[in-house]
């Protein structure tokens, strides 16, 4: 594909579009040329033109008609509209429908080129602000997932409900069918909960191994995976999920302080590509779990030892007891 700006001309005059051709050619545009509105609008319901030099008496529609056509097909097309017979009525109504410009023929072909270059400036200026938006919008967003979910695994310090809490929401957040936490446990991964997944799925996948496949290799190089086509032959751990009806699936390691202690899971069950952002999402939710799983696991490790402790001293006063 061509990395030219791309110029659609519209004129029924054959002369004129051969030579307006050369002259956007040779200043390194690419350009389309048409003689009616009706072949304008196929070629743009084919593909996007950065701008539009259109004639405003055409054969079959008038140029102002056909200009809103574009740019409802386009809405950031620059259009250019040509007249042979000034009208200051016609200048107005093309300029009111959404004309960059209009310009008046014969045409003088450097004022021509310096409104396109005017018009792809604007062009990319727009881009590149929605562009910037686009991604603040998202920013956004996934700082609030992250609060979210950070609000939700804080709330206790009780695994399980750890673990169903971010579950819950990351369903809820990423509009997955499926989800699923394993954490390491005597070298082997170990379900620990899952949404989505009926019981018997649940059951066959409890355990995997942390040496065999996608799992295993996700877990091992604590880097996210992305399967947006489940091949059983291919990924037989998850065969199973093939057998549920998912069709893609995406897994993020749990680490924390660079340590590695679980996976987290999601599966769909219409084809879905995750991209790297979903996936960079994930691995962030990831995290989060992550540190609310440890500080759950140190507490009942705490627990533990004050309860032990405390059992070493009952035991200690029983004996002292027995010994009078």
């Amino acid at each position: 594909m061509s990395n030219k700006d791309s110029i659609l001309v519209v004129d029924d005059d054959l002369d004129f579009l051969n030579i307006i051709s050369r002259i956007l050619q040779a200043k390194g545009y690419e350009v389309e040329t048409v003689p009616s509105a009706g072949e304008a609008i196929s070629r743009a319901k084919e593909r996007f033109y950065n701008a539009a030099v259109l004639d405003i008496s055409l054969p079959d529609t008038a140029g102002t008609e056909l200009l809103s056509m574009l740019l409802e097909i386009h809405p950031d097309i620059i259009a250019i509209m040509l007249t042979g017979h000034s009208s200051v009525q016609n200048a107005v109504q093309s300029l009111n429908r959404g004309a960059f410009a209009f310009l008046e023929k014969p045409l003088d072909p450097d004022n021509l080129l310096s409104v396109i270059s005017r018009g792809m400036e604007k062009q990319q200026l727009v881009l590149e602000n929605r562009q910037l938006v686009e991604k603040l919008e998202q920013h956004n967003r996934e700082t609030s997932i992250l609060l979210y979910m950070s609000q939700a695994v804080s709330q206790s310090l009780d695994l399980q409900q750890i673990i169903d809490s971010a579950l819950d929401r990351i369903n809820e957040s990423l509009g997955v069918d499926a989800s699923h936490v394993y954490l390491l446990e005597d070298s082997r991964l170990v379900l620990k909960g899952c949404r989505g997944s009926n019981s018997q799925i649940a059951e066959e996948i409890k355990l995997t191994d942390v040496d065999e496949g996608i799992i295993g290799r996700a877990f091992k190089q604590a880097r996210p995976v992305i399967i947006s086509e489940i091949v059983a032959d291919t990924e037989p751990e998850l065969s199973l999920l093939v057998m549920g009806g998912y069709q893609s699936y995406a897994g993020a390691p749990l680490t924390i302080v660079g340590e590695s202690i679980g996976l987290l899971g999601v599966a769909t069950y219409a084809r879905r590509s995750f991209t790297e952002g979903e996936a960079g999402l994930l691995t962030a939710m990831g995290r989060e779990i992550s540190i609310a799983v440890r500080n759950a696991q140190l507490y009942e490790a705490a627990s533990s030892a004050k309860a032990l402790r405390e059992l070493d001293a009952v035991r200690t006063e029983f004996l002292a007891n027995i010994s009078h």
